[in-house]
């Protein structure tokens, strides 16, 4: 049986990756910004392009394969959708408006309790 090193697995790992993944996009926003997600949707052969616009609140996930989630509110429901960014299906992440002040933590699950917009 072969042992590796932690640094060869990493090595190894990052070059999967890196096979897999040839560029990864740039995130221009934070947790907290509102974003426009334009997604896009097939339906039998033909294919359209929805927005989906909310406010960011988590981003997590190594560096090359990138998770974020987006929240808001329809007729008071709220709804959150998870977007990876390297995904195929989302065209672009169009940033909207900064929030009013800097949030404190990198996770804003409180929002779903206090019933933000």
């Amino acid at each position: 049986m072969i042992t590796l090193k932690v640094k060869d697995r990493k090595k190894i790992l990052k070059g999967v990756y890196k096979s897999y993944l040839p560029e990864t996009k740039e995130i221009n926003f934070k947790v907290g910004d509102t974003v426009k997600v334009y997604q896009k949707i097939k339906e039998g052969d033909k294919s359209r392009t929805q927005v989906f616009e909310g406010i960011v609140i988590e981003i997590h996930g190594p560096k090359d394969d990138r998770y974020f989630t987006v929240r808001k509110v329809v007729q008071g429901v709220g709804v959150e959708k998870t977007y990876k960014i390297n995904s195929p299906l989302v065209e672009k992440v169009e940033f909207v408006k900064k929030p009013l002040r800097k949030p404190r933590r990198k996770k804003l699950f409180y929002i779903r309790e206090k019933n933000y917009v």
